[in-house]
């Protein structure tokens, strides 16, 4: 009999998804029920980390989607609020804009988070987004969840999108101010946030997301060889690139002999709280 299929996504929005200060588009985005079903089919998951904003929500997605492993994670959008039970941890945002509900993005470098996260239970995952700036002002650099990740050793801290995003920060063929000082400062941020799991060893990254072979995150992240696959759906969600399988793709063409399996069994570990070693397959 053929084995089932292993496939993790990390990190994959249910309910509204706050858009940034920036964002052209100033309407809210929601992500249905309806919506990372079909997702989730498409990809062919086996398990996937869900971000919700109502915990309604993500108990329809589990009827849903009953031999999916789904692991609930709370986006937090303000300090008031904590993981529910079934939750394996929280997802927090800085530099978000204003939301309906009249919250906004959390500071990383704050008391008030640190206070917060003494809080959590320990073992609790706690994802961050990240935004592509190398501004010393910008509080969402990886630093910043490296300094968290060193005041909280028994908390997991996942430094989301590894940094940078990745779109537009291509370097050009030939030197172009703009450009080629972009690129440079999104791989400085994409290097910094692995050598910061590299060395804190209560970090880890999430790719979301891999652009393309040639491009510079896809190689670092695949010879650093410890990551997390992800797609942030559904930004985006119209792009041939937010896809675990064309991730995977990319992934075994920079490194042809890259175990693509073993990696998805490693995360699944990390995600249950197992030592890596002691992951026993179970569907």
């Amino acid at each position: 009999m053929k084995d089932k299929i292993i496939r993790l996504d990390s990190h994959i929005h249910l309910g509204v998804c706050h858009n940034s200060l920036k964002s052209r588009n100033k309407d809210e985005l929601v992500s249905t029920v309806l919506d990372v079903k079909q997702y989730i089919e498409r990809e062919e998951l086996s398990h996937a980390v869900i971000f919700y904003s109502d915990k309604n929500e993500m108990d329809e997605l589990r009827e849903e989607l009953p031999n999916v492993k789904l692991y609930s994670v709370r986006w937090v959008t303000n300090l008031s609020q904590f993981p529910d039970k079934d939750d394996i941890g929280i997802k927090l945002h800085s530099s978000r804009g204003k939301s309906s509900k009249d919250e906004y993005g959390i500071d990383y470098t704050s008391i008030k988070l640190f206070n917060y996260l003494q809080k959590l239970e320990k073992g609790t995952k706690v994802f961050l987004h990240t935004q592509g700036s190398t501004s010393v002002t910008n509080k969402a650099r990886p630093w910043a969840i490296a300094n968290l990740a060193i005041k909280n050793p028994d908390l997991k801290f996942i430094i989301c999108h590894s940094g940078s995003y990745g779109l537009h920060s291509y370097y050009p063929e030939t030197f172009h101010k703009n450009h080629t000082f972009t690129a440079m400062s999104h791989e400085l941020l994409v290097r910094e946030s692995i050598y910061a799991a590299k060395n804190i060893p209560n970090i880890k990254l999430d790719c979301s997301i891999l652009i393309s072979v040639s491009h510079y995150k896809s190689k670092l992240l695949v010879e650093y060889g410890d990551f997390l696959t992800a797609s942030d759906f559904p930004f985006c969600k119209d792009s041939p690139l937010v896809s675990i399988k064309k991730q995977e793709k990319i992934i075994v063409s920079v490194d042809p002999l890259f175990d693509i399996t073993q990696l998805h069994e490693k995360n699944i570990s990390f995600l249950e709280g197992i030592e890596w070693g002691n992951y026993v397959r179970c569907i």
